[in-house]
């Protein structure tokens, strides 16, 4: 199978950080508008979770189209006589289902918690899948991992429980309700991490076992979601929340309900920057994902959920920016506390260094392998 050059996987590691930042700031950008779309609306707050989830996989279905045209090209057919070479055959689209579950509440337990948590603290929480990809790597796929590998991630993990910490050591004033929620979306993402783990884990073994382009995984990701996220947005705008959920859902005539599809649309036919940044965000999580699906293909999913740690630095400064920046409490995204920022910046140099070591030393076992692989033809 072929391989990407040193310059071609640093751009796409690049595209990877920047596009994954973008797609949360947009995200995060949704969730502060307040859009009435009538004098009698008293309600106004964007809060459509399902609804941006299904947005997700209308940007990951985009994926299938340009793989049609990919498709035709020379390149995607000396690929597919290479895995035919190798011994790998087509993958039935129906097994794309099990990613696709993994992915759907995922990015929903996600989209929940960026209503109540800062966003560089819920994409801090994300890094556990790091530990989870490593772990569940180690059983399906039998990975080995080097010392300095081990270190590489412990050395993230231990980033990433101090910036989680920063909110609690330094509490900025918070009605007792709010930190509830704040809890809350904490247990949403700890179980968001080990889904996307099992996603990133299960995707590899499929590259390995199966012969199937990125582009064309995640746009039967996002095919196999859009069905299911249809018929749930539909279903959720005729159903009712329960009594002690009425805080977190939409009300609608008196009544409260999960979604409101209908709502949604309207909110959105009524703001031009809730139309731009949800259009924008579209286009981040496809290019995204995109990316995403391509690291795994040729790097390993645990390089993927490690390389992705490094879009919190992007998040993390920009939304200090616009927090400092407005007096709105609808962009107050981030903890502004002076302790706050100190740990999150010493967390964060722990999480580079990590990446750091992780990488450097794969990059060393990857040209080791490369030269005992030139000694044996040499050989022969």
């Amino acid at each position: 199978m072929s391989k990407l050059s040193q310059s071609k996987k640093s751009l796409l590691l690049i595209t990877l950080v920047i596009f994954g930042s973008l797609a949360i700031i947009t995200f995060n950008l949704q969730n502060s508008q307040v859009v009435f779309i009538n004098q009698e609306d008293t309600y106004g707050v964007f809060n459509h979770p399902f609804m941006q989830t299904l947005s997700m996989f209308l940007a990951e279905i985009l994926c299938l189209f340009v793989f049609l045209y990919v498709k035709r090209t020379k390149s995607y057919k000396k690929q597919y006589q290479e895995a035919l070479d190798d011994g790998l055959k087509r993958i039935n689209i129906f097994l794309i289902l099990i990613p696709t579950c993994c992915d759907s509440i995922g990015a929903l337990c996600i989209y929940i918690s960026l209503n109540f948590l800062p966003p560089s603290v819920n994409s801090i929480l994300t890094c556990g899948i790091i530990a989870t990809s490593a772990i569940l790597s180690r059983i399906m796929l039998k990975r080995i991992y080097t010392k300095k590998e081990i270190q590489g991630c412990l050395l993230v993990l231990f980033g990433v429980a101090i910036v989680g910490t920063s909110g609690f050591i330094f509490p900025e004033e918070q009605k007792q309700q709010d930190l509830k929620k704040q809890v809350v979306s904490i247990f949403l993402m700890l179980f968001s991490i080990f889904l996307y783990g099992f996603q990133y884990t299960i995707e590899e073994k499929f590259y390995k076992t199966y012969f199937i382009h990125p582009l064309e995984l995640i746009g039967y990701e996002g095919m196999w979601g859009l069905i299911i996220y249809t018929f749930i947005c539909i279903s959720l705008t005729f159903t009712q929340c329960p009594d002690f959920l009425y805080n977190v859902c939409i009300p609608h005539n008196g009544l409260f309900y999960f979604e409101r599809a209908d709502y949604y649309f309207q909110q959105f036919q009524q703001s031009g920057l809730l139309q731009f940044a949800i259009i924008f965000g579209i286009l981040s999580i496809s290019i995204y994902n995109t990316m995403c699906q391509t690291v795994t293909k040729y790097l390993s999913c645990v390089t993927r959920a490690l390389v992705d740690v490094a879009k919190i630095m992007m998040i993390w400064i920009i939304s200090l920016i616009i927090s400092l920046a407005t007096t709105s409490s609808n962009y107050h995204w981030e903890n502004i506390r002076l302790g706050a920022i100190i740990i999150e910046v010493f967390g964060f140099l722990c999480v580079v260094a990590g990446e750091i070591i992780y990488n450097f030393n794969q990059t060393q076992i990857e040209e080791n392998q490369d030269i005992t692989k030139n000694l044996s033809l040499q050989k022969e």
